[in-house]
């Protein structure tokens, strides 16, 4: 077992997730002060992104084991950092749900097998898994104006689509938690107010019981996304 399994030395895993232009990067970087955390940083902040569209389910296969390599990392970061909290930004949730969305795009994808690949290595302890989740949601209006002010991401993350679907699964995936391991955030609100909140859930999570939180079996062998 690799120290991301090491429960002496595992920090309190918080995943910030959501929609891009959500506020993600802004809430991470600005509750880990307070916390005493560690902010770890999004995938794409890592390397570069594979490219997209995959020609067959042989390039998502890569793509999925890229990905598994940076959580790796990841999970190294936050453990090395030795502090009581470890802010991820995006998790393997993220990665689980764009697999089901672009898959109902006839993209080809392999959902379940990003189900399996990631909740395996959090079973073994190859990668951490979340302790609790801080999700921002955000409306289409907000979207297009942070679009506007922020600069384009990628043409199909910006499909409705592709933004619905991850955010079925990722609903999907919150609502079989127990419910004091997630919180909704409005993304809009004011950056006070998010900070606050989300603070509280942290600190009121890191006096429970650790236990230990499922790792992403729940999606397997479903689609969210069609339902």
């Amino acid at each position: 077992m690799t120290a991301a399994g090491d429960s002496t030395r595992r920090p309190l895993v918080i995943a910030v997730e959501g929609p891009s232009f959500a506020g993600k990067t802004t809430l991470a970087s600005a509750i880990a002060p307070p916390l005493g955390a560690v902010v770890v940083p999004e995938y794409s902040d890592m390397a570069a992104l594979p490219p997209f569209p995959p020609r067959d389910l042989s390039d998502v296969a890569a793509a999925l084991d890229h990905f598994l390599r940076l959580e790796v990392e990841r999970s190294r970061l936050a453990v090395d950092a030795r502090t009581p909290v470890a802010v991820t930004d995006r998790s393997p949730l993220t990665l689980i749900a764009y697999e089901f969305a672009i898959a109902a795009l006839g993209v080809p994808a392999n959902p379940q097998l990003a189900v399996r690949l990631y909740s395996e290595a959090a079973d073994e302890g190859r990668i951490l898994h979340p302790d609790g989740y801080l999700y921002l949601r955000i409306t289409d209006e907000v979207t297009t104006a942070r679009t506007a002010a922020r600069g384009p991401i990628a043409s199909h993350l910006s499909l409705s689509h592709v933004r619905d679907g991850m955010d079925r699964v990722c609903q999907r995936y919150l609502a079989s938690l127990a419910p004091l391991r997630w919180l909704e955030l409005d993304g809009a609100a004011p950056l006070r107010e998010l900070v606050h909140q989300a603070t509280a859930f942290v600190r009121r999570l890191s006096s429970e019981p650790r236990g230990t939180a499922p790792a992403w079996w729940t999606l397997a062998d479903s689609d969210p996304v069609r339902r």
